[in-house]
């Protein structure tokens, strides 16, 4: 392969309402493109190729920079703007002598071939496919899966990768989004190799946020990227974007996420690639859940697309407690509250926050019930007895799933560990359906002002 001169790494600008492309410099003397010499340009495949000619052609022309004169390449017309299907991309300039090789930049050219790729796939009626990372029990892909179904033609798992064995196992058994078949991968995210990741449209996304959580920063007093487990995560998670080529990306996890340098990092490289990146805290109580659990979640999408954050329905969460309880519970559920109002009255007065979680069946709603629930901490949210003062029981799965908004069906014959433990990690189920709903919109809406935006290219 012949090696060029000079490459150039360069965005198309604009010359009133055209996009243009503008080549200058002592790089265009280097290789022969002298002012008042004559150029041609032609159409190659996907590149333009502008090459001297000694016949009457464009002509080079010259400026001057710093009082010096020096060659100009300066092209806006309708060549331009098919060359860049009608966007603001960066090219790539290849110098050699007496050629000049200019393509769309390889992110740019990218975003244009999956857009292209899920445009199709939506103006013919198919589903999306969709990709799911640290999966647990598909509570975030269940939901994003019933939102993006509420209008045509709705989503189709194409893989999960989740490394706890027995909440892959659970999702396979309970979740109905395998019922279309997908590829179920048993693994760590950092240990996937790029031949296992199929390209989809959607890659949604809850990363362990051992690391970026307060709790976890308290614990390890060490910044996020340093916890020796999760910290680097994201640099494999955005290999795995790379390797999958969603049009859309959904991350969530703890608002805390936000301040990290990961988070930036995952940011600022999707923007690189094309993406627009939007993000917000999302509060369960906003979404009909008795627990007022608060998530960061970013949807990186086409910059063409609204920002289906801010298109997002409410519906406030209304009762109490009482409304989601089990009709009957063992006695043997039942025990003593006296080790949770111990540690109260030892921690009263010290000033770190301590709360107990103690609340009865008026109560409107519950603390955030976390991965740990399962154990006997005094931090955990717990239900107070009707009638017998100093007893106290924890929620059931299935009430947990109530109070989550999340179908009971996903937790049905797990052990109540591991329901309470892939529970007390997820989401609240009905927040991520007005996502998935507000997806479906913005995909819709980005749809039409594509068609047409191509058809003003092409007249």
């Amino acid at each position: 392969m012949e090696q060029p001169l000079h490459i150039a790494i360069l965005n198309i600008c604009h010359r009133g309402s055209k996009r243009r492309l503008w080549l200058a410099g002592r790089r265009l003397a280097h290789c022969g493109f002298n002012p008042g010499v004559d150029y041609v340009v032609r159409r190659r495949d996907d590149a333009l190729e502008i090459t001297l000619t000694t016949h009457p052609g464009r002509k080079v022309h010259r400026k001057f920079v710093s009082r010096r004169p020096t060659p100009v390449i300066d092209i806006a017309n309708d060549e331009i703007e098919a060359f860049s299907k009608g966007r603001d991309v960066r090219i790539r300039a290849r110098f050699f002598p007496g050629r000049i090789v200019v393509t769309i930049h390889p992110d740019d050219e990218a975003a244009v071939q999956r857009e292209t790729r899920t445009a199709r796939i939506l103006s013919s009626g198919r589903p999306l496919r969709m990709g799911s990372l640290a999966h647990g029990i598909g509570v975030l892909d269940h939901a994003l899966h019933e939102g993006l179904g509420a209008n045509a033609p709705g989503a189709t798992l194409t893989f999960a990768v989740e490394m706890e064995e027995r909440y892959l196992e659970a999702s396979i058994a309970n979740n109905p989004i395998w019922r279309q078949g997908g590829t179920s991968i048993h693994a760590r995210i950092e240990d996937l190799t790029i031949d296992d990741i199929p390209k989809v449209d959607i890659l949604a996304a809850g990363l362990p946020c051992t690391g970026a959580s307060l709790a976890g920063r308290a614990a390890t007093r060490r910044a996020p990227e340093l916890h020796p487990e999760v910290g680097l995560l994201f640099l494999h998670f955005l290999r795995i974007v790379e390797a999958a080529d969603p049009t859309i990306v959904v991350l969530e996890n703890v608002p805390a996420y936000s301040t990290t340098v990961s988070y930036h990092a995952i940011c600022q490289t999707l923007l690189l690639r094309g993406y627009a990146v939007g993000d917000a805290i999302i509060d369960g109580a906003s979404h009909g859940s008795l627990e007022n659990r608060k998530r960061l979640v970013m949807v990186a999408r086409p910059p063409s697309m609204p920002d289906p954050l801010g298109m997002m329905i409410q519906t406030p969460a209304r009762g109490s407690i009482g409304d989601i309880l089990d009709e009957t519970v063992e006695p043997s559920g039942w025990f003593s509250d006296a080790y949770v109002r111990r540690a109260a009255a030892l921690h009263a007065g010290k000033g770190n926050n301590f709360k107990s979680a103690l609340v009865d069946a008026d109560a409107p709603g519950v603390p955030v019930i976390t991965h740990g629930y399962p154990t006997t901490r005094a931090t955990n949210p717990y239900l107070m007895h009707r009638s017998k003062p100093g007893q106290i029981r924890r929620f059931t799965p299935a009430e947990h799933a109530r109070i989550k908004t999340a179908p009971e069906c996903l937790v049905a014959g797990l052990p109540p560990t591991t329901a309470h433990e892939a529970l007390g990690q997820g989401v609240i189920h009905r927040a991520f359906v007005h996502l998935g709903q507000a997806i479906s919109d913005a995909l819709h809406l980005w749809i039409g002002e594509r068609a047409r935006i191509q058809t003003a290219v092409a007249s």
